[in-house]
């Protein structure tokens, strides 16, 4: 058992999951009226019907970094990627497809550049079509991330002005290969947490960055998204604004505690802000990193 983690308890487990169906019923649950009509048009009075859900008004997706790994190692027709893709579309109707600019240096994850000169979006078009065949709603992840391991370290030998012109056509290429395919994006991911582009280098986590910096790099990440494909929809996305971190206080690069409370204040200000300056989101995203 790994250090923090509970023991198995069969008893707690079954109280959270029939909270967890009480719940269900009560947030996401409503009372309906169904009027039944036979071929003609015409009210049936009389009859045995049973009604089965087909499809949700809400997306319910998933990550594919392990369908991307099995796919580029040609196992795409294991009976393993068999199996995950049936289990995949009977429980969801969205697909969360992963494109990094690169992802851990050295780690086989799905990446788009660990290189300079390479452009290698052949496993992001997969996990895409992937998706489209199974009926599923693909959501490309992410277009921009400002974080040292999704950060190609090559950039650090030019001018942040350079920098910005590799970033440009990282986003342009992206967005416009996929424009029609993909149609639902995270735009950027992780702002609240991180060091914008030009103090990378200085980064400290938790990087509580001001307001105008993050600004400063997602207002044309948007515009040169939106160029692209203006049909498309735009995410920003962040993580820790539900819980406090357990254990221990969160101080930031510039000595302030980080709360949730704190982080949904500085989301919620982003959010405001970009709308003020005609770079709005389509949405705003809250990750499953509650804490």
């Amino acid at each position: 058992m790994a250090a923090g983690q509970r023991p198995y308890d069969p008893k707690v487990f079954a109280d959270e999951l029939n909270t967890a169906e009480s719940d269900i019923r009560k947030l996401r649950a409503g009372d309906c009226q169904l009027r039944l009509l036979d071929r003609r048009g015409q009210p049936v009075a009389k009859g045995r019907f049973r009604i089965v859900q087909q499809c949700s008004h809400f997306l319910w997706g998933e990550q594919l970094w392990g369908l991307d790994t099995l796919l580029r190692h040609g196992y795409g027709d294991s009976a393993r990627v068999r199996h995950f893709s049936q289990l995949f579309k009977d429980c969801l109707n969205s697909a969360n497809c992963l494109s990094y600019w690169t992802e851990a240096p050295r780690n086989d994850g799905p990446k788009h550049m660990e290189f300079q000169g390479e452009d290698k979006l052949d496993g992001f078009e997969a996990q895409v079509n992937w998706a489209l065949q199974h009926g599923l709603v693909p959501k490309g992840h992410p277009i921009f991330w400002s974080l040292p391991k999704a950060y190609p370290s090559w950039l650090g030998k030019y001018s942040i002005d350079t920098q910005w012109k590799f970033i440009e056509v990282r986003v342009r290429n992206l967005v416009a290969r996929f424009r029609g395919k993909v149609k639902l994006w995270d735009l950027v991911n992780e702002a609240m947490w991180e060091a914008a582009p030009k103090n990378l280098p200085h980064r400290h986590w938790p990087h509580m960055e001001s307001e105008d910096n993050i600004c400063e790099y997602i207002i044309p990440v948007m515009r040169w998204a939106r160029e692209e494909d203006p049909d498309a929809q735009f995410i920003i996305n962040d993580y820790g604004m539900e819980l406090d971190s357990p254990g221990k206080e969160l101080i930031a690069n510039d000595g302030s505690t980080v709360t949730a409370a704190s982080q949904r204040a500085r989301y919620t200000a982003l959010a405001r802000r970009l709308c003020a300056e005609g770079a709005a989101p389509d949405g705003i995203g809250m990750q499953a990193h509650t804490g």
